[in-house]
């Protein structure tokens, strides 16, 4: 594993010290600026606001360059809006933050714990409306009135805006098992009329006389925001709503689109999945899931600037200097964690594809799962380039690792599956036929895991069941000289979702896991987990600690790479620790009698590193291998060459 960066012969390298605690030290890499859901947003010529999950808020004096900023709080903030002298934002549990500069916000009582899911200001008057018919009111934003409005327990309110001299908010109620839309309005903010409309609504804007609200593929118009006509938009949805410059601008499926009364529309801006529009002072802001995030300055032109994917992954691991992950027919690479890409498997004759899993050994990277009617696995040297691989196996196979150096790979009903070399296979059969999801090796035993079961295994031949009911076993990994496998009770069951065995036959339950782990990595005498509410770290199996930077929750998947871990969640978007050992450290050459000299003055304690060279950062040649501290080492008939860069590679 590469744990340095490659540097000319007459450089030396100064690499910045390791935090004390690096597994509480992450860092985003895609998407990028970050990978939180936004969900509001407002604007003017001098600020940009974006608010969105776990306390998420961004600013920006441009719409281009974008800071996140502290908030008091960590629940899911949901809009904003300026008011006169001080911006405001609302959120999940009754949430309401104040700020006079968009840096640092204040914590407002509130007199509901409803969610709060649209704010806006009219007539010097806020209204924040949310689910179980919430509206609060507030002259300044920090003393605020609970109002009855009478809209029911049922009433979700998902957006406010204010024309004509009153507040019209939309949304939808519940009746039995399906929804319809509902409207209410009011000219103070505490007295409400109420209608009923064709569709759940989703925004609603004011402009031109009028206010027009989304309702799936049709909008609604009407002057008063109690009788609305309906239109219908065709085979996209428009989920945003917002009005500047003579015109109604809204975020679609097809792109953004604009329309002067609401009815004819034609489409520019950006594709994207966005959540909220906001305009302001001629410029405008447009935000989404998973930091989806642009700007305009003339609201016709607009600018992504979230950059990099932002899917979920089903498994990630490293090798050849790079992670690769899988989901589907989509694979993510990245060279060190940082920078990722994404590409779609499945043209060039290649049959639909539902990739599981990925595992990297011998120098291959080989992935596994099913399609829809027939089952396609993959190899590639490169992460990049990848073949059909034929594996004589009958079911979907939903994971593969490179243990006992081998690549074994199972799957459903009980199926194992073996090969040396990554081309010749054999398969194995479980006879209970259970589904299985996750392998390890240790200690000189094969142990899979999978819906209730974990079997254990010495020559992969005769399996024994070791127990798991109520559990389906996803995560399971191999350190410290023990197993550890996690996972998730199964609806309506009770039991631990954690274990440790030394091994693979007696195992014993975690006396304290924060959380449901869905997939475990070791690395350098830590186990890492990805977990519904966040990382979560143990060193002996039994005890979990959920770490508290960043709130990660939902985390998918994890690997270890480059002394990192990282990790993807299923919300999307990739996070990665800092190193969790020092970085290598290459001191100065120097040139004595013919040859070049080093030494590594820094580095994991009992690590071996092997010193490669190249001329193009591309090619790179094995030169010598030296440990940390060791006595400096040369390089002979290297003056005669070109400007030559230097890397060390952990072995």
């Amino acid at each position: 594993m590469i744990r340095c960066f490659a540097m000319a012969v007459f450089l030396s390298f100064a690499l910045a010290a390791v935090a004390s605690d690096p597994l509480d030290t992450w860092h985003w890499r895609t998407p990028l600026p970050q990978g939180y859901s936004l969900n509001g947003a407002a604007v003017t010529a001098k600020l940009r606001v974006a608010v969105g999950e776990l306390g998420t808020i961004l600013l920006s004096t441009n719409g281009v360059d974008w800071i996140m900023t502290s908030a008091p709080v960590v629940t899911n903030l949901n809009a904003v809006c300026f008011t006169q002298d001080r911006i405001v934002a609302v959120g999940d549990g009754g949430t309401i933050l104040t700020s006079t500069t968009g840096t640092n916000w204040s914590l407002q009582a509130s007199p509901t714990t409803n969610h709060l899911h649209a704010v806006t200001v009219g007539n010097g008057l806020i209204v924040a409306v949310g689910s179980r018919g919430t509206v609060l009111t507030s002259i300044a934003g920090s003393s605020w009135t609970l109002r009855n409005a009478q809209l029911g327990a049922n009433v979700e309110l998902v957006d406010v805006s204010f024309g004509n001299g009153r507040f019209v908010t939309v949304g939808r109620a519940l009746h039995e098992d399906f929804y319809y839309g509902i409207s209410a309005a009011s000219s103070d903010g505490a007295n409400w009329q109420t209608a009923d409309g064709l569709g759940p609504f989703a925004s609603v804007a004011f402009g031109n006389g009028v206010f027009l609200a989304t309702a799936g593929s049709h909008f609604a118009i009407c002057s008063d925001g109690l009788q609305w006509t309906h239109y219908y938009l065709g085979t996209t949805n428009a989920g945003t709503l917002a009005f500047a410059e003579g015109q109604f601008i809204a975020g679609s499926s097809m792109g953004i689109l604009y329309s002067p009364n609401g009815t004819n529309w034609t489409v520019g801006g950006p594709v994207g999945d966005f959540r909220k529009i906001a305009v302001g002072e001629g410029h405008g802001v447009a935000v989404g899931r998973v930091g989806h995030l642009a700007s305009s300055t003339n609201l016709i032109d607009w600018t992504m600037i979230s950059s990099g994917p932002g899917g979920y992954l089903l498994a990630m691991t490293f090798g050849n200097s790079r992670f690769v992950g899988v989901i589907g027919s989509t694979i993510y690479t990245s060279f060190g964690g940082e920078t990722w890409t994404s590409q779609r498997i499945g043209s060039r004759g290649l049959p639909s594809i539902a990739l599981n899993g990925v595992a990297y050994g011998k120098g291959i990277f080989i992935a596994v799962g099913g399609p829809y009617f027939s089952l396609t696995n993959l190899i590639s040297a490169d992460g990049t380039s990848w073949t059909p691989l034929r594996i004589p196996a009958t079911n979907a196979l939903t994971a593969i690792a490179f243990v006992n150096d081998r690549f074994v790979a199972c799957g459903e009903a009980g199926t194992v599956c073996a090969s040396v070399d990554g081309t010749n296979w054999t398969t194995h059969l479980i006879s209970d036929g259970v589904n299985l999801g996750a392998i390890a090796y240790g200690n000189g035993r094969y142990v899979v895991a999978g819906v209730e079961a974990i079997y254990a295994s010495s020559d992969l031949e005769s399996w024994t069941y070791r127990g798991g009911t109520n559990v389906n076993w996803t995560a399971l990994a191999f350190g410290n000289g023990m197993f550890v496998s996690a996972g998730i009770v199964l609806y309506g069951r009770s039991g631990v979702p954690a274990l440790r065995s030394f091994d693979g036959f007696t195992w014993e339950t975690a006396s304290k896991y924060p959380a449901f782990i869905a997939d475990i990595a070791f690395g350098r005498g830590t186990f890492v987990g990805a977990a519904d509410a966040g990382i979560v770290t143990s060193t002996n199996g039994l005890d979990w600690v959920l770490r508290k930077s960043p709130l990660f929750t939902f985390a998918q998947t994890v690997a270890f790479g480059l002394e990192t871990f990282v990790v993807n969640r299923f919300e999307g978007g990739i996070v990665q620790s800092d190193p969790v050992v020092p970085l290598p450290q290459l001191g100065a050459p120097v040139l004595a009698h013919g040859q070049f000299q080093w030494s590594i003055v820094n580095g994991a304690t009992g690590s071996t590193y092997l010193i490669q060279s190249s001329g193009d950062l591309e090619d790179w040649t094995d030169e010598t291998t030296i440990t940390p501290l060791q006595f400096p080492f040369a390089l002979t008939n290297q003056t005669s060459l070109p400007a030559r860069f230097y890397r060390a590679v952990s072995q």
